[in-house]
């Protein structure tokens, strides 16, 4: 748990946030939870598509040569941090 403190801090810090954006937005207690909920959802949405992207990403490299393998990693990092993003 130690180990997940930074990120925990961060989720919370996030929901917060979240949640003061639909209260800033609408004014009432349900808008704020409302945006948290969501913020939560996708949050949540987010994790769980990023660990089925490891796993198939983990298949694929598995019969990769040391060459390839390296590339994958590079070009895809940068696709999906970068190009995916703008």
């Amino acid at each position: 748990m130690k180990n997940f403190t930074g990120s925990l801090a961060f989720t919370v810090f996030a929901l917060i946030a979240a949640g003061l954006v639909g209260y800033s937005e609408s004014g009432l207690l349900s808008g704020a939870l409302s945006m948290a909920f969501l913020a939560l959802v996708l949050g949540v949405m987010e994790t769980s598509l990023s660990l089925d992207n490891a796993v198939v990403n983990a298949t694929v490299l598995k019969d990769m040569d040391e060459v390839w393998r390296r590339r994958f990693l590079t070009w895809g990092m940068l696709i999906a941090v970068f190009g995916m993003r703008i």
